[in-house]
């Protein structure tokens, strides 16, 4: 409820009865969303609140190579982020089980949208996953629990989306590839 005091938004499903079904859109990937592997805070919402430096953000303009450091470490590039529109941003940041992460039950890129103009509950963010896989791991992981982007054997190493596609490669590095010619404007926060 204190992240709710500081501006963080629901990312669970209203309406939506229950587990897993309202949980889909984040996973266990945040404490606004499924709580059960204690995920620490999206790196976007980390920037919401000020607990990154504007220089761990970048904001790519053109193709380019980012190397990410982990989400739940204090030094380094938490994330690269991709304007789609006025209201909507393309996130990639690397997740790994380390610190305040430490229960999560995968590793890798999490690559996610971020809606403005969508409300508490009604999907503001997203995570584009994977791997739908959910079996056995469902109740302790949560919906998307193996949603990272990585090089390791049965994982996928490239997102795409008609704004930019992001690879994965092995040392943590995302190549952040964008159409030559998109315009750019400023995204409501």
């Amino acid at each position: 409820e204190t992240l709710h005091m500081l501006g963080l938004p629901d990312l669970y499903r209203y309406g939506v009865p229950g587990f897993p079904d309202a949980f889909r859109d984040a996973g266990g990937w945040d404490h606004m969303s499924w709580l059960r592997p204690a995920a620490h805070v999206l790196a976007w919402h980390k920037r919401k609140l000020g607990w990154i430096d504007e220089s761990q953000v970048v904001c790519a303009q053109s193709t380019r190579d980012v190397a990410l450091d982990a989400n739940a470490s204090n030094e380094g590039v938490k994330a690269v982020l991709v304007q789609i529109d006025a209201d909507t941003m393309l996130v990639a940041e690397l997740r790994k089980p380390v610190a305040f992460d430490a229960r999560l039950c995968d590793s890798g890129v999490l690559v996610y949208t971020v809606d403005a103009s969508a409300s508490s509950g009604n999907a503001p963010v997203t995570v584009e996953a994977a791997s739908l896989e959910e079996g056995a791991d469902l109740f302790r992981c949560g919906p998307k629990h193996a949603a990272t982007f990585d090089v390791r054997a049965g994982k996928l190493a490239t997102f795409t989306h008609p704004a930019a596609t992001i690879e994965v490669h092995a040392d943590d590095t995302v190549r952040v590839i964008l159409p030559a010619a998109r315009k750019r404007r400023a995204v409501r926060q």
